[in-house]
């Protein structure tokens, strides 16, 4: 790749690790499509933020992360594992695992570790939905589960995970026993974790959802879990776009709407801001500390 003449380059980049036979999926990608954007400022190396998108794919939401890490002078590495699969955005075409695109983001990490341009340092990870739930499943201790050679020196120093679903995390008691009993998988959380939960996330039981996951993982410090007031999921979606019902299947399994309720998406870009920026701040933190 040439980056000295290009703030932004289009990548591409093998899988890394596997799923259990029971999980795996049918037909996985042999490549993974991303992009890594470069800040103005030129400089040997540059921190790194690997953003990982919902089901509505790439689009507003990653345009307006990366202005704000790009703005701060981080590089940010936005991947595509819908584009990857040839698939659209949409929970139609989202795989019945999430946990299916874990190797996809394993690859992302191993393509960074390997960037001349990156500080190996410092790497965070930002996810959000479908995204968020990876960067929190990375964050619990998925990652030791993954890798048969040294990971520590490839794990992230800090993760923000907006919107996750933890009540996906809360009821999966299978995981939750093998993590904690360290029978399957070592549980070494990356302490550096926030978890941003809105406040009316339709997938959630109720508010609490994702406090009680920091709990169980991480620590009882509540300063960790963000409450964004009177949020909805998405609630950072363009705000020149319609509001719109979400009928995903998941919100009745999962959250508190009952069988044929469907939630309201509330754009709210004044709290969007104020979240951006709040989550650049804290892992520019981590970072210079």
């Amino acid at each position: 790749l040439n980056f000295t003449n290009a703030n932004s380059e289009n990548v591409k980049f093998m899988q890394l690790g596997s799923m259990p036979k029971n999980d795996q999926e049918k037909k996985p990608p042999n490549f993974i499509k991303g992009k890594i954007y470069y800040p103005k400022i030129k400089k040997d190396e540059y921190p790194v933020v690997l953003f990982l998108h919902g089901t509505g794919g790439l689009g507003y939401r990653s345009k307006k992360m990366k202005e704000v890490f790009l703005k701060n002078n981080i590089a940010f590495f936005e991947i595509d594992m819908f584009g990857s699969r040839n698939k659209k955005s949409g929970h139609k075409n989202r795989l019945k695992s999430t946990r299916n695109y874990l190797p996809d983001v394993w690859g992302a990490l191993d393509w960074i570790s390997q960037n001349p341009k990156l500080n190996k340092n410092k790497i965070a990870i930002v996810g959000q939905s479908m995204g968020g739930f990876l960067a929190l499943n990375i964050a619990i201790g998925m990652h030791t589960w993954m890798f048969s050679y040294d990971w520590n020196s490839k794990i992230p120093k800090a993760i923000v995970a907006w919107y996750p679903v933890c009540s996906a995390i809360n009821t999966n008691s299978s995981l939750f026993k093998r993590l904690m009993n360290d029978s399957e998988i070592k549980n070494i959380p990356i302490k550096n974790t926030i978890i941003l939960s809105p406040e009316l996330d339709a997938y959630e039981k109720d508010s609490g959802e994702c406090g009680r996951t920091y709990e169980d993982f991480f620590s009882k410090d509540k300063r960790n879990v963000w409450i964004a007031k009177s949020a909805t999921h998405a609630f950072d979606s363009n705000p020149k776009k319609k509001q719109s019902k979400n009928n995903d299947p998941a919100q009745f399994s999962l959250g508190r709407l009952k069988s044929k309720s469907s939630s309201i998406q509330v754009h709210d870009e004044k709290l969007a801001d104020k979240y951006r920026e709040k989550t650049v701040k804290y892992i520019l933190n981590i970072f210079n500390n």
